[in-house]
């Protein structure tokens, strides 16, 4: 794993350059995190989400990982906006979260 957050609360990982792992970035059982603009790049799973909730991932790349870009394993309500994935599969989705916010000034992605 790049970056292992295992039943954590209030983490922050920011401008971060995460590649060459299996899961670049892997949270399990952690909430109130935050993924800020960081680049996830080149591993198995980018961002691997499991049986976490309440999280915030924001201005992320998200790129050429094997398997998928973000995987949200039984994870809820996690907010993911302005990120940028380009994977085989960007998405694989067990749960409800939110992929927007209310349109804000300057680019929005």
């Amino acid at each position: 794993h790049g970056i292992y957050i295992e039943y954590r609360s209030n983490v922050t990982v920011k401008n971060l350059v995460v590649k060459d792992w299996l899961y670049g970035v892997y949270l399990e059982g952690s909430e109130d995190c935050k993924l800020i603009n960081n680049t996830v790049s080149n591993n198995g799973d980018g961002i691997y989400l499991k049986r976490s909730s309440d999280n915030v991932l924001t201005n992320n790349t998200v790129s050429y990982n094997e398997y998928r870009g973000i995987y949200l394993d039984l994870s809820n309500n996690n907010l993911i906006y302005n990120n940028v994935f380009n994977n085989t599969e960007n998405v694989y989705i067990s749960g409800i979260n939110t992929w927007n916010v209310t349109k804000r000034p300057g680019k929005n992605i």
